[in-house]
C-alpha cells in the first residue's frame, strides 16, 4: 500500500473544489458505505485557530485512564502519516492500517471519486472507527469549522478553542469571519465548550450556541488561576468548583495548561458522577504531546521544539522561553508557511539574542524573502543548519528554540531521531 499512501500525500498541495455543497455529498457518499461500527461510541468534536491538538490530546489521555477506548484524530503528522490515528494513545497496527487504506482504496474505485487529502483522511478516520471497539472518536478540524471535512459527524460535545487571525485566504481576514466558519461546528441541542475568548469571538460563539439551543460551558466560568509558578516548576495553583488545588503540567507553556485544564471541564462533565479532579491532577504531568514544547535535549544545549504558529501562541512561546533560559543566549530557529502574519510574528524575535530563518521542505513559505528583506540568516536546508549548530564550539552557553510551523518541527524531530 505504500505506492498508495505517496499518492495520498501528493495530495496535499491540491486545492479543495470552489463547491463545498457538492464536495460534502461527495463525502457522506464514502461516509454511508462505511460498515456497522462495532460500538456505538460518542464524538468530540474540536476546532479552533490553536490547543485544537493538545486539547485532544489531553483529553485522550484522560478517558483511557478512566478505562475508556478512544480513537484520536489529529492533525498535520509530525513523522509518520498513522501519527493521525491513534488508538488508546498508540499508532495503528499494520493489519488494521493497511486494511483501512485498501478499504479506501476500493471506495475511490467503486464510486469513482478522488479525494482530497484531508477529505480522504477524515474518511480513513471514520472508517477505522468502526472497525474498533471504541467508546469515544475525538475529531481535531484541519481549518475553519463550517466547510471542514469532520463536520460530516453528528457530536455529543464541540469544543472551541482560542481563535486568531490565521489562514485568512481561505477563512476570511477577521476575526469575526473566522470565528463565524469555526462555529460552524456548534450543533442543535449539542453542549458547547469555549476556551478564552477575545470579545469579538466570544460573542459570536454565544450567539450560535443559543441560535442552536447549545449548552455554553466557558473556561474562564470554571478556572481561576490563583498562583503561577509554571516556569520554576511547571506547576499552577487554581480555583474550580468552589476548592483550590494545585497541579503539576508537562511543560511550563501556559497555553498547554489551558488546554489541560479544558479537558479537565469536559472530562468532568461527561462522567459527573466521578470526583475527576485528582485523577486528572495524577495523570496530566505524564501527557506529553510530541511538537508541543517538546525538549529533546537538555545538556550541554537546551533544544525544544514547539509548533506555534500563530501570533499570540508564538508570542507565549517566545516569551516563556526567554523566562526559562534568561541567562542563556537565546537562538531561534523559526519557518512559518506563506499564509501566516510575519510581520506580526516577528515582534516575538525580540526575545532572542540570534536568529535564523529556514526553509520549510513541502510546505509553501517566503522563508527566503523574509530573510532579505529583515537581513536575517537563512537556510534553505533545516538538516544543515542543525548540524552545523551541533558542530559548532559556541563561547557562551545557549539555549535553542524551533518554532513556527508543525511541519518545520516534524523535519526536525526526523534529524534528531536519525542521528
Amino acid at each position: 500500500m505504500s505506492e498508495y499512501v505517496d499518492d495520498l500525500l501528493s495530495r496535499r498541495k491540491n486545492s479543495l473544489p470552489v463547491d463545498n455543497v457538492f464536495r460534502f455529498k461527495c463525502l457522506l457518499r464514502f461516509k454511508n458505505n462505511i460498515p456497522k461500527t462495532l460500538t456505538n461510541y460518542k464524538i468530540i468534536h474540536i476546532a479552533g485557530s490553536k490547543g485544537k491538538g493538545s486539547t485532544a490530546f489531553y483529553l485522550s489521555c484522560m478517558l483511557q485512564h478512566l478505562n475508556r477506548k478512544t480513537l484520536l484524530f489529529t492533525s498535520p503528522h509530525l513523522i509518520d502519516i498513522r501519527e493521525r490515528f491513534s488508538y488508546e494513545n498508540r499508532t495503528l497496527d499494520d493489519v488494521m492500517w493497511h486494511k483501512s487504506l485498501h478499504w479506501l482504496q476500493e471506495q475511490e474505485k467503486i464510486l469513482q471519486i478522488r479525494l482530497s487529502f484531508f477529505d480522504a483522511m477524515t474518511i480513513l478516520c471514520f472508517y477505522i472507527a468502526s472497525q474498533l471497539p471504541i467508546d469515544t472518536l475525538i475529531l481535531e478540524t484541519g481549518l475553519g469549522g463550517t466547510w471542514d471535512a469532520t463536520n460530516i459527524c453528528k457530536p455529543n460535545i464541540t469544543i472551541i478553542t482560542p481563535i486568531e487571525l490565521e489562514h485568512t485566504s481561505i477563512l476570511g481576514d477577521t476575526i469575526e469571519a473566522i470565528t463565524q466558519e469555526k462555529a460552524g461546528i456548534i450543533k442543535d441541542h449539542t453542549p458547547i465548550f469555549m476556551s478564552s475568548q477575545s470579545p469579538q469571538a466570544e460573542s459570536i460563539i454565544r450567539k450560535k450556541a443559543i441560535s442552536c439551543n447549545a449548552p455554553l460551558f466557558s473556561y474562564k466560568d470554571f478556572i481561576h488561576i490563583t498562583r503561577d509558578d509554571l516556569i520554576k516548576n511547571n506547576a499552577l495553583d487554581f480555583f474550580y468548583q468552589g476548592k483550590e488545588y494545585h497541579a503539576i503540567f508537562p511543560t511550563p507553556l501556559i497555553t498547554l495548561a489551558d488546554n489541560a485544564l479544558l479537558s479537565l471541564i469536559v472530562t468532568q462533565y461527561l462522567y459527573s458522577h466521578e470526583n475527576i479532579i485528582y485523577l486528572w491532577i495524577k495523570t496530566i504531568p505524564h501527557c506529553f504531546f510530541p511538537g508541543r514544547y517538546q525538549q529533546i535535549q537538555s545538556q550541554p544545549t537546551p533544544i525544544i521544539l514547539d509548533g506555534s504558529h500563530t501570533t499570540e501562541s508564538l508570542n507565549k512561546t517566545s516569551s516563556t522561553f526567554y523566562k526559562q533560559y534568561q541567562h542563556r543566549k537565546r537562538l531561534l530557529i523559526f519557518g512559518c508557511a506563506q499564509d501566516k502574519d510575519f510581520i506580526t510574528m516577528q515582534q516575538s524575535f525580540i526575545y532572542f539574542d540570534t536568529i535564523y530563518l529556514v526553509n520549510i521542505k513541502h510546505t509553501p513559505n517566503k522563508m527566503k524573502e523574509y530573510a532579505s528583506k529583515t537581513n536575517l540568516p537563512y537556510y534553505d536546508d533545516l538538516a544543515l543548519l542543525l548540524t552545523t549548530i551541533s558542530t559548532t564550539n559556541f563561547s557562551e552557553e545557549q539555549a535553542i528554540l524551533l518554532t513556527g510551523s508543525l511541519y518545520l518541527v516534524g523535519e526536525a524531530l526526523t534529524f534528531y531521531q536519525a542521528r
